[in-house]
């Protein structure tokens, strides 16, 4: 069973109805050379609606952390929606390198969504897990945000998988002392925005080398017949995830359009990273984050040729062990032994043949 990192994450985390859990991470063993398929299993423990947008996982060898070998690739559509009491399977593939890692790692998941009861409904803003696009290049800007900085600065920044809060990556901005801001921005459409309305906006942030000569910062503008600023939140830097969040108020005109903006500031030189952002309408921030703790791969129980469903080949190779015309290697036990005593019986192709109609 997953452990869930909500009692360490619990006075981090809004209040909010719907609640996200990790409730199982599966998959065959990991084969250099050969394309795997692994499951992130979601419940939804709340009565409300959740809308996922992005998930991640990350694998472990030896206490070694081997993600970035695995070359992960999302299978899934964001976002998604899990009911109340509903369960949601979300699809990666991972492909080791010939001579790469191999076998059952330990592995942890991620989540990152939004509660349908806060708002709207929706996270206002576009891609605000700071996911890469389809085909990523070095240095290119997560998708529906834009890179900035003083002129004529290079800060390096990278998408990157650096331990992201939610999904596969996040966003990281190494400012070099001198340089007054670099910032990653994104402007919602006044088609989104209410007058005479309170927004919330939060983003999650940690920083390497904090000090008191630079910050994190999370800010908003907005345009209706003049520009007005939010109060900025800021943080001189933790090395691990912290939250931030501020607020603001439309007036009686109608809103043009508003910029979100994460920014690094400050004199001093500073390696700061974003994830999960959201913009909430109303005084409540939507966003939801789940996480498990690493722990060893399991097979999808039924899954007996290891391609991440349980279907008639499945069924025909259990039934095939059961009446002793096939010895089950040690990964096929693993998928259809369900209790432990190391062969496979009718009770357990009874329950792949389950499997197989439901699926």
């Amino acid at each position: 069973m997953l452990l869930l990192l909500a009692p360490t994450w619990m006075a981090l985390c809004p209040a909010a109805f719907a609640g996200l859990r990790i409730s199982a991470i599966q998959g065959p063993a990991l084969i250099p050379g050969r394309t795997t398929p692994i499951l992130l299993r979601v419940a939804n423990d709340g009565p409300s609606t959740a809308l996922i947008y992005a998930a991640g996982l990350s694998a472990y060898d030896g206490g070694r952390e081997i993600t970035q070998s695995l070359r992960l690739r999302p299978l899934s559509t964001y976002p998604v929606a899990v009911p109340p009491a509903a369960t949601l399977t979300l699809r990666f593939e991972a492909t080791p390198p010939i001579g790469g890692p191999a076998g059952r790692p330990t592995v942890s998941g991620n989540v990152f969504g939004y509660d349908t009861a806060v708002g709207c409904g929706v996270n206002l803003l576009s891609n605000p897990s700071l996911e890469a696009g389809p085909s990523p290049e070095p240095g290119t800007d997560p998708p529906a945000w834009i890179f900035g900085q003083d002129y004529p600065a290079s800060a390096n920044r990278s998408l990157c998988a650096d331990a992201p809060m939610g999904g596969l990556s996040c966003f990281r901005i190494d400012k070099q002392a001198g340089i007054r801001q670099s910032y990653l921005q994104q402007m919602v459409p006044g088609s989104l925005l209410k007058p005479s309305t309170t927004y919330t906006l939060a983003a999650w942030t940690r920083s390497r080398n904090p000090s008191s000569n630079a910050a994190a910062q999370l800010c908003a503008w907005w345009y209706d017949d003049a520009y007005r600023a939010a109060t900025p939140a800021t943080s001189v830097g933790d090395a691990g995830w912290t939250r931030l969040a501020t607020a603001f108020t439309t007036g009686p005109v109608p809103p043009k359009l508003a910029v979100v903006r994460l920014q690094v500031v400050g004199p001093a030189d500073v390696t700061v990273w974003f994830d999960n952002v959201t913009l909430s309408e109303g005084g409540a921030d939507g966003g939801l984050v789940s996480a498990s703790l690493p722990a060893p791969l399991r097979p999808v129980s039924g899954d007996a040729n290891g391609d991440g469903r349980v279907d008639l080949t499945d069924v025909v190779l259990a039934l095939r062990a059961y009446q002793g015309l096939l010895t089950p290697t040690p990964e096929q036990l693993m998928a259809l032994d369900a209790n432990g005593n190391g062969v496979v019986e009718l009770a357990e192709v009874v329950a792949c043949v389950g499997a197989a109609v439901s699926n």
